[in-house]
């Protein structure tokens, strides 16, 4: 039971709800019914990893549904930070969990499957789950989504800071440009870094017919970034629908690396709008956009990281040379100038 209250208070610590810390202390009460649900949640599952009496944490599993009409297994590998607020009627289905989690009540996680050895649904850091909403199927949901009441997702991959809505009985997926994510309100966001919530830095790479390039840049923009420890790098190609084989090396390399994410165009929308597209969906704290036929040195990378670390908003490099057409090159210039 002792590692069982450990666990709690490690999770309770984080949470900015009155009734979870008295006198500056973490508090616990058995007659608060969400805080005894994620007790007995941490007992049971506890309890089952240790090779304990399997039939103890199934009674535990038992008492929960007793207590809140809830389902959630001993066996679910739940986050190290995560709240029930009012779960009643809620399932949660066995999926790939990460910290901030919020349920809500009646809210529905389908229990996934193991693809090549990872089990599925992945769900990122900060989720919120308001009442009614549901997930179904086994696509990745992105850090910091907030799904709304009764908001349904069917077998669809999510982005990052993104709202999922209920409007007119059908789910809408909306980029949440003022980042209005309801788990800050939940937890004690200022320790996000303090326990590995890193800040993320999003490369936005567009591309067409660039199979001889895309993992010459991957490989580049990890040799230049590897030092940044403090930094998750997501690495989001879309691509304007090329002809060659750059779709199939962006599918190998998004299996062998979670955060390279991917968008196929359905036809060729040209270079302004795709590469304005993808700017919009890449998922971060920050966003550099990186030309996928090496025009953008990769070893220019820290100094952008630095400068915005100075507190600069808006960072952009001036090419002094460039093998583009002399029209393209000197009107680029230009412009930044």
């Amino acid at each position: 039971m002792i590692e069982s209250l450990k666990r709690l208070e490690k999770c309770f610590q984080y949470v900015t709800i009155s009734g979870y810390h008295l006198n500056g202390e973490v508090f616990f009460s058995h007659l608060h019914s969400d805080q005894y649900t994620q007790f007995l949640y941490f007992f049971a599952n506890t309890a089952w990893k240790n090779g304990l009496d399997e039939t103890f944490s199934q009674k535990l599993m038992n008492l929960i549904r007793y207590i809140s009409g809830m389902f959630v297994s001993y066996k679910c590998k739940l986050p190290d930070i995560f709240i029930f607020y009012h779960a009643v009627g809620s399932v949660i289905g066995n999926a790939d969990y990460s910290d901030f989690l919020v349920v809500f009540q009646n809210v529905t996680i389908n229990t996934g499957n193991s693809v090549n050895g990872e089990l599925v649904p992945k769900i990122g850091k900060g989720c919120f789950l308001a009442a009614g909403a549901k997930i179904i199927g086994n696509k990745t949901i992105g850090d910091r989504v907030s799904i709304g009441v009764n908001a349904l997702i069917y077998n669809e991959s999510v982005l990052s800071d993104t709202i999922v809505i209920c409007l007119d009985g059908k789910s809408v997926i909306k980029k949440d440009i003022k980042k209005n994510v309801w788990h800050k309100i939940t937890f004690l966001w200022k320790y996000r870094r303090k326990y590995q919530m890193k800040k993320t830095i999003g490369f936005c790479i567009p591309c067409y017919n660039e199979e001889k390039n895309i993992l010459k840049l991957y490989n580049a923009i990890k040799e230049n970034t590897y030092k940044f420890n403090d930094y998750e790098f997501i690495y989001l190609f879309i691509d304007n629908y090329s002809t060659d084989k750059t779709r199939d090396i962006l599918k190998d390399l998004a299996k062998d690396d979670k955060n390279v994410k991917i968008i196929f165009n359905t036809k060729n929308f040209g270079p302004a709008r795709s590469g304005a597209f993808g700017f919009y969906n890449t998922p971060g704290d920050a966003v550099i956009t990186m030309a996928c036929d090496l025009q953008d040195p990769p070893e220019l990378i820290s100094s952008f990281i630095k400068k915005w670390e100075e507190g600069n908003k808006l960072i952009l490099g001036r090419k002094v040379s460039s093998e583009e057409k002399r029209l393209m090159f000197f009107s680029e210039n230009f412009i930044i100038k």
